[in-house]
């Protein structure tokens, strides 16, 4: 069981600075579902190119990022802590790792926010520097 849960607007910005200093910066809007538990939370919603439903997990100090669909992966951030992890697609998957700078979250009844700030490699490879910044509003029409 999810617990409580109420519509909300889901605005996602990424910042990726690769190891040549190039700089590439996203931003996406989604629909979701926030799930409040006593001890942690849940924000789902569906990407739709890739088609994917993408889940974060909250829980104290940690953000598990889950996707599933057209790309299949779990991600877990913990400051100062590795992740190894498959990121799977269609024609194949890459083994990645990760090293977190960062985890920052803060919630109210309203919604919240989550930083995150990692390094991603692929094998001996840096991929580079990723900063990722997820706002949660509540949905308008449900304001």
């Amino acid at each position: 069981m999810l617990g409580k849960k109420r519509p909300v607007k889901v605005r996602l910005r990424t910042v990726q600075v690769d190891p040549l200093g190039d700089t590439v910066q996203m931003e996406y809007e989604y629909l979701g579902l926030l799930y409040d538990r006593p001890s942690e939370r849940y924000i789902i919603f569906e990407e739709p190119e890739p088609k994917v439903t993408t889940s974060y997990k909250i829980k104290d100090d940690e953000v598990l990022v889950t996707r599933r669909g057209e790309i299949s992966c779990a991600q877990i951030f913990r400051t100062g802590v590795w992740d190894h992890y498959t990121y799977q697609i269609a024609e194949g998957s890459l083994d990645l790792r990760s090293l977190t700078q960062r985890v920052a979250t803060e919630f109210t009844d309203d919604g919240g926010e989550i930083h995150l700030e990692y390094k991603l490699w692929s094998g001996d490879e840096l991929l580079g520097d990723y900063r990722l910044e997820l706002i949660v509003e509540p949905e308008p029409a449900a304001a």
